[in-house]
């Protein structure tokens, strides 16, 4: 929702840098994740974990970006 706020000029201009950091995340949690255990469900836990927290920390940069 945060990403759709902003104005379209904005997401022009950042959409390869989103692409970016969204293909950062999901390789960063998915470290963060097998080093968390090697059972699935722990595991899984720890990459959910992982991408609630990068994905709000992300909320809070884009919102920066419209002030």
């Amino acid at each position: 929702a945060v990403w759709k706020a902003l104005p379209e000029e904005a997401r022009t201009e950042f959409l390869e840098i989103q692409r970016a950091w969204m293909r950062k995340k999901t390789a960063d949690c998915n470290i963060e994740a097998a080093g968390a255990s090697t059972e699935v469900m722990p595991r899984e836990a720890a990459r959910l974990r992982c991408d609630t927290r990068l994905t709000l920390s992300r909320i809070s940069e884009l919102q920066s970006l419209m002030e």
